[in-house]
């Protein structure tokens, strides 16, 4: 191994931080001013006229993920350490546990509907593992773990694939949180809780509708993923299923932003979604039953779907 290439990429005057993901700060705010055509002509209107604060409010809390990402009422927009890494962690995962877990034995006529462990796989799982720690616990991640920040030149094209899907990821998040102000949210209350989930519907829908305009481009297909595994973090928080008062279950969340992706029914997102569910029930010891065999990968994930929503209603 001593042979083998290592990237490190923190460097002290650039990145503030902890945690791995410090040094992709300047990526995702760089994907973020670039979200779509007009977007830097939006915020300048929303920072003049609708008292938007300038910049992202990046947090280094060393703590437990209590906060993830939001806008508060004094129209401030904030992201929080913990959770970029949690993201990350499971965008490296999903991805890929996914490809060497389920879509290989697939193209090798192997898979019977069970996810293989190989050494990848087995990886990619401790990384998941390290990232939901984060939501019970603090603790800095080892160097060991594949991550963004310092690994070997073997890992290199999954690393830096895991990279572009969290920014996209966070780009995703962050337009949502851009939705509530471009939209007046944080100028009146919600006057019900159907209406605050009502909200935060429009806001998905918003961040999906403005990427639109870059899924033609070379970054298309990484921000389709991205919005996928942002949207798959907030399902991976607890073992729910359930937003609460406010917000519509994260679930459902996820199904919608992939209805808006329009995605072939062949593609393979629609697997990495299934794939996370995955995750969720290994994770939380909550098991359910899937055919071995479907006929595409939307149809695994309508499988999955069909049986996570059992399992919400206690089946």
């Amino acid at each position: 191994m001593s042979d083998i290439k290592t990237h490190n990429h923190f460097k002290p005057g650039k990145h503030k931080g902890v945690l791995p993901v410090r040094v992709l700060q300047h990526n995702i705010i760089d994907w973020f001013e670039q979200s779509y055509p007009d977007f830097l002509a939006d915020a300048k209107h929303e920072i003049q006229s609708g008292g938007l604060k300038q910049g992202i409010q990046y947090h280094e809390e060393q703590a437990p993920i209590v906060h993830t990402a939001g806008i508060d009422p004094s129209k401030a927009i904030h992201l929080y350490e913990p959770f970029i890494q949690f993201v990350w962690c499971n965008c490296y995962a999903m991805v890929v546990g996914f490809e060497e877990g389920i879509l290989t034995p697939m193209n090798n006529g192997t898979y019977k509907g069970v996810m293989a462990f190989t050494d990848e796989v087995k990886g990619a799982l401790q990384v998941f593992r390290y990232g939901l720690s984060l939501t019970k616990r603090y603790q800095p991640m080892s160097l060991s773990l594949p991550n963004p920040e310092q690994y070997h030149d073997d890992l290199r094209p999954r690393i830096e694939n895991a990279n572009g899907v969290c920014v996209a990821a966070l780009n995703f998040i962050l337009l949502h949180e851009f939705g509530h102000q471009y939209y007046g949210h944080l100028d009146a209350r919600p006057s019900s809780p159907a209406e605050s989930k009502r909200r935060e519907h429009d806001c998905d829908e918003f961040a999906c509708e403005k990427l639109q305009a870059q899924f033609g481009s070379h970054k298309g297909r990484t921000l389709k993923l991205g919005a996928i595994c942002g949207s798959a973090s907030i399902v991976l928080l607890d073992d729910s299923l359930s937003g609460g008062q406010e917000h519509p279950d994260p679930d459902e969340r996820l199904s919608n932003v992939l209805g808006w992706l329009c995605l072939d029914s062949t593609d393979s997102y629609w697997g990495i979604a299934s794939f996370m569910y995955r995750l969720w029930s290994i994770h939380y010891e909550k098991p359910y039953t899937l055919p071995p065999v479907v006929d595409d990968f939307q149809a695994m994930f309508n499988a999955t779907s069909a049986a996570i929503s059992q399992l919400k209603m206690g089946g």
